[in-house]
């Protein structure tokens, strides 16, 4: 949603004093960024429930000459891997004032704050619940400050403050705070519910109250990226020299990257799509989250006094094995892997199996595979996705979710049974996409 937003105005204003916000919420770009904005220039209102851009998580009312509202977490939110759900309830006619506005985090209260100013005691918001543009994913109305990221379960309430369990739950086996459809709720006159379970529609209204959001700015892109399955992103707080977009699915020049979700046992695949062909890039897997070469993590028993290693095959090259150590980088080839000649526009895939202590790396072009490379794993340490790419170099990947970059797959291939997983290629049998359904099952 990094160039997109979705927006409605209200017909009247609805309770100003009591509200609850409620939205599950995923980042890919760090810095500032507005989940939801009623930001008026004119008048210089700003209603906001926003990142700043110091990554804490904001919620503003100003009323063009101060703050009434002011409260900034000093909890930095930088999890780009994984879905968080914040809840934020007003109840301004409360005595006390730190009951007035509440913000939750995955069902937990913020209570820690960097700036802590509270509404006096029956104030009305100034921005929020008027009737004036209520957006979704960016500034109120001015280009600027969009979220960027994956958005779900976007819901209002006008005049009611509500508790996080009206929208999740602590998973009994997990423990992990999850989603839960909000039911029995009275949503009130401009109260809505975005699901967006419509790709041709994500703005519709499932509240019963028909207050359906439009688009702007572009289209929003459908994702089965959801709060109750997470897949697999390269990883932007990994040696971030190069460029990551489109919800961290794309990646353009030098960088050496990382996924976001790791595993050590299992059998795993995903696809890289080659956008430009100017310079060569390096498809793979690596040992360390943060890259092959910045902490100290044994895993692929090739040298002595490895700290961290890849293995990826180049289209300028054999497959080869990189380790950092105290003497530098070095590299092996192996033989078996052939040389691959990659255009633009094709599909590289990876099948990873680290099932059994003889762990082995598939490479294919376009659904044809071209070599593999075995390697001694040691499963006490965690595998991730890799890509190294040098200048010029561009390209997108599928993990699953169906789409290389914003572009839906143009084909598709098969997945393994039990796999939601949505590929432009056939996927080995029995192998699965990078998410967390998966790899609680599969890993």
């Amino acid at each position: 949603m990094a160039t997109t937003y979705l927006t409605r105005t209200p017909a009247s204003d609805g309770n100003r004093k009591t509200w609850t916000f409620s939205a599950w919420v995923k980042r890919s770009g760090l810095g500032e960024g507005r989940i939801m904005s009623t930001w008026i220039t004119a008048e210089t209102k700003d209603g906001s429930i926003n990142f700043d851009t110091g990554n804490e998580l904001q919620v503003v009312d100003y009323n063009g000459s101060g703050y009434i509202t002011q409260l900034k977490t000093n909890r930095k939110f930088r999890d780009t891997s994984a879905w968080y759900h914040i809840v934020v309830a007003s109840d301004t006619t409360q005595a006390v004032a730190a009951n007035r506005v509440k913000i939750y985090v995955n069902g937990v209260q913020e209570t820690s704050f960097a700036t802590e100013t509270y509404p006096a005691q029956d104030t009305d918001w100034t921005g929020i619940n008027e009737d004036v543009a209520f957006v979704i994913g960016r500034k109120g109305d001015s280009a600027t400050q969009y979220f960027d990221g994956n958005l779900s379960n976007i819901a209002f309430v006008d005049g009611t403050a509500l508790a996080p369990t009206s929208f999740g739950e602590v998973d009994s086996t997990s423990g992990i705070w999850k989603f839960t459809p909000p039911t029995g709720i009275t949503w009130g006159t401009n109260g809505f519910w975005l699901k967006g379970e419509n790709s041709a529609a994500l703005g519709t209204d499932s509240s019963g109250n028909t207050n359906t959001f439009t688009t702007g700015g572009g289209t929003p892109t459908q994702s089965i990226d959801t709060p109750s399955n997470v897949y697999c992103t390269w990883n932007p707080l990994a040696q971030p020299t190069g460029t990551l977009s489109n919800g961290n699915l794309s990646v353009s020049g030098v960088q050496d990257t990382p996924g976001t979700l790791g595993v050590n046992q299992g059998k795993w695949y995903w696809e890289y799509k080659r956008t430009n062909t100017t310079n060569s890039v390096h498809w793979g897997i690596c040992s360390t989250k943060n890259g092959f070469n910045k902490t100290s993590n044994q895993m692929l028993n090739g040298e002595a006094n490895s700290v961290g290693a890849a293995i990826y095959v180049s289209e300028t090259g054999t497959g080869t094995t990189g380790y950092a150590n105290a003497g530098g980088f070095s590299s092996t080839s192996y033989s078996g892997v052939s040389t691959p000649s990659i255009s633009n526009g094709d599909v590289v895939g990876c099948a990873l199996d680290i099932s059994t202590s003889s762990g082995t790396l598939q490479w294919f072009n376009n659904g044809v595979s071209f070599g593999t490379a075995t390697f001694t794993y040691d499963d006490s340490v965690w595998v991730y996705p890799f890509i190294r790419q040098n200048s010029g170099s561009t390209g997108d990947v599928n993990f699953g979710s169906g789409y290389f970059g914003t572009t839906a797959i143009s084909s598709a291939g098969t997945s393994s049974t039990g796999d939601d997983s949505v590929w432009e290629y056939d996927c080995p049998t029995n192998y699965y996409g990078l998410s967390t359904k998966n790899i609680n099952t599969y890993g």
